[in-house]
This record gives structure tokens, C-alpha cells and sequence, in this order.
């Protein structure tokens, strides 16, 4: 009688520790879920996107500002990697940039640094840059379509998950929309959503020769 009851007892005690953990699992499950509103994330993403180009078009931040000029200022012989680190700290200062996309930004300015350096770029005072595709990359474009262009731009979802997303955006309800789009991908770090690549600043397409 006495095994009998120590059996029913041992069988309780594994039923209980294993209902506690079919439930924990089932929490975790949810937990994650929740955390991974879709409506939501897509909304941030897409505020994320307007304020980027609300914060470009008040600061014009360009890779030619840190050009380095010979001393008749004829043409470029360099690019300033030092103060390249001061546009990075400003990009990072807005939070809307991810490390990866920083990281990308001064690989670009090193490497042009150096191909200038070599002489496997030339670049004349008031000629277009050898590099890049001679538009503004951070919409490729040669001017906005109108004021506060920001708050008209629409975004569309290539992919997403909880951790990353592709994406395009356009112009909005605009003919300038019309042929156009301009890819991007953003990354949740810590916590929030950041942009880690914009199609303007792909490397490889941006430090070829023109």
C-alpha cells in the first residue's frame, strides 16, 4: 500500500512539473508575440523614415564637405577621416542610425581617402565627383518634389520580422513617385528601431569610378 501511495505521489509531482513547464513555454510564446506588434513596428519604421529626411533637409550633411583640396585648390587629393568622426558623432546624436549604417559611412570616407591618395580617382574643382551617381544619396535624387517633403513620404514593406525589415519609400501621391523608389533596412538595436542601410550609401555602387 505504502508503494502504492509513494507511486501516485511521484507521478503527481512529474504531472505538476510539467504542466508548470507547458505553461511557461506557452508565456514565453505569447510574451513574444505581443512584443512583436506588426501594425505597430510598421508605423514606427515609417516615422523613423520621416524624421531621417525631416533631419536631413535642416542639416545637408554631404561626403564632399570633407574633401581635401591641393593648396591651390584646384582639385582634391584627399578626404578629412578625422573629421569624418564628428559626422558620425551627429549621426549617432539623432538616434536614428544604427552602428552598421556608421560603420558603412566612414568604411566609405576611408576608402576614398585612399583611392584619392592613389590617384585612382580625380576629382577638378567645379566638376562632379568621380564617385557616387552625381545625385544627393540620401534620397538619390537632385531636389525635393516640395516643402516638408518628409511627412509625404510612404513606405513600402519588402519583408519584416521583430528584428529586422527592408523596405522602400517614395515621394507619396506625387508624380515624382512615378519610376522611383529608394531601398532601406532597418534594424531593432536595443530595443529600437534604427536605419542600418540606405541605397545612396551602398558602398561597393558608391566608392566605384563614375
Amino acid at each position: 500500500m505504502k508503494y502504492i501511495v509513494l507511486l501516485v505521489l511521484i507521478n503527481g509531482i512529474i504531472l505538476s512539473n510539467c504542466s508548470q513547464k507547458s505553461n511557461a513555454a506557452t508565456n514565453t510564446a505569447l510574451e513574444k508575440t505581443e512584443a512583436f506588434d506588426e501594425s505597430n513596428d510598421k508605423k514606427e519604421i515609417l516615422e523613423l523614415i520621416r524624421q531621417l529626411y525631416k533631419w536631413e533637409a535642416n542639416n545637408q550633411i554631404t561626403i564632399g564637405q570633407l574633401a581635401i583640396t591641393d593648396e591651390i585648390e584646384e582639385k582634391v587629393i584627399g578626404f578629412d577621416t578625422i573629421k569624418s568622426l564628428e559626422f558620425i558623432d551627429m549621426f549617432r546624436k539623432t538616434k536614428l542610425l544604427s552602428e552598421e549604417f556608421l560603420s558603412n559611412y566612414q568604411k566609405i570616407v576611408k576608402t576614398l581617402d585612399k583611392k584619392f591618395k592613389l590617384k585612382e580617382m580625380e576629382w577638378f574643382a567645379g566638376d562632379m565627383p568621380p564617385y557616387g551617381n552625381g545625385s544627393n544619396p540620401w534620397c538619390n535624387c537632385q531636389d525635393e518634389p516640395y516643402a516638408e517633403h518628409w511627412n509625404k513620404i510612404e513606405i513600402t514593406f519588402i519583408e519584416i520580422n521583430q528584428f529586422d525589415a527592408s523596405l522602400t519609400w517614395t515621394w507619396g501621391q506625387s508624380d515624382w513617385s512615378k519610376g522611383f523608389n529608394y531601398k532601406v533596412r532597418v534594424t531593432k538595436e536595443n530595443e529600437k528601431w534604427k536605419i542600418s542601410y540606405l541605397q545612396g550609401f551602398d558602398f561597393d555602387k558608391f566608392t566605384r569610378n563614375n
